[in-house]
């Protein structure tokens, strides 16, 4: 475990750093690893990735893409994600409607249809026709278009708003791993999600659990 540490903080120290980047965020980076080190392995079978995201959001649009292309198949299917809604309604206009459409789609069992769908179409959302869109994904149009201004949907959204605020979020995408908060620096770096995902190998390999 030490020496993949070691290997981790070496490959932190060959990111690209940003102009604004000093010791203390390299330092920071390293603390954040230590944390989620102590996690105790009781509370480990697979682990959970909470993102608070905003399907407007450019910086969103790219963790989405690392996720899909880095993060998820270091995996092999034991990182749970849980998508959080934070839509910046004063910077981008389609956020709100977009969440909503989101969590009418849910409804129906087509979250993760309709946000690849909208992540597809991001710079032209003011365009999306809503009973085409949901045709062609399967969701009843009917049902889809009721839900979308339900006061039960807007209701969600405002809980998983809350929620961002309670935990600290300040911008999206807000990442959490196993309830904890991984810091923008940490989150670009593979040998980060290697490394949590060696310790829970190790962890149901202890337990005679696959991977």
């Amino acid at each position: 475990r030490c020496n993949n540490f070691i290997d981790m903080v070496g490959s932190i120290t060959k990111c690209q750093w940003g102009f604004s980047t000093k010791f203390t965020a390299a330092l920071q980076l390293i603390l954040d690893q230590v944390v989620l080190l102590k996690l105790p392995s009781s509370e480990v079978e697979d682990m959970v990735l909470v993102v608070f995201s905003d399907i407007q959001c450019s910086n969103c649009a790219r963790f989405e893409d690392y996720l899909e292309s880095t993060i998820l198949p270091i995996w092999n299917g034991h990182l749970e994600v849980v998508w959080k809604h934070s839509p910046n309604s004063k910077d981008h206009e389609y956020a709100q409607i977009c969440a909503q459409a989101l969590e009418a789609a849910r409804i129906q069992g087509k979250f993760w249809e309709l946000k690849k769908y909208l992540l597809e179409r991001r710079s032209s959302l003011g365009t999306v026709d809503w009973a085409d869109a949901s045709e062609e994904l399967g969701i009843d149009p009917r049902q889809f278009l009721q839900d979308l201004e339900s006061a039960a949907v807007k209701k969600r959204i405002s809980e998983d708003v809350a929620l961002a605020r309670k935990a600290g979020v300040t911008g999206t995408p807000g990442v959490f791993l196993n309830r904890r908060p991984v810091s923008r620096l940490m989150r670009k770096s593979p040998g980060f999600w290697e490394l949590q995902a060696d310790s829970l190998r190790e962890i149901r390999t202890s337990k005679n659990q696959d991977w």
